[in-house]
């Protein structure tokens, strides 16, 4: 599908993405709450930042784990 094609599928025939099966699943399911027709149930924005720090403290070790080596590197957002 063209660009235009998904903007159609999605937007005026309800249909969605493939969620590839790489993606972590508690992140699909997120996806997937996001995608609900009906507003009322869809998660809110606290729901989602709760869900989201509960993925961030798998993901991100805390302060204590990574303290002794701690190795800084950047991020460039422009290529």
């Amino acid at each position: 599908m063209n660009q235009m094609q998904v903007v159609g599928a999605v937007g005026f025939q309800d249909r969605r993405l493939d969620i590839p099966k790489e993606v972590d699943p508690i992140v699909a399911s997120i996806i997937r709450d996001c995608w609900q027709k009906d507003p009322n149930l869809r998660p809110s924005f606290i729901q989602l930042t709760s869900y989201l720090k509960t993925l961030q403290r798998l993901v991100i070790p805390s302060h204590q784990e990574t303290a002794s080596n701690h190795v800084p590197y950047e991020i460039s957002l422009y290529r």
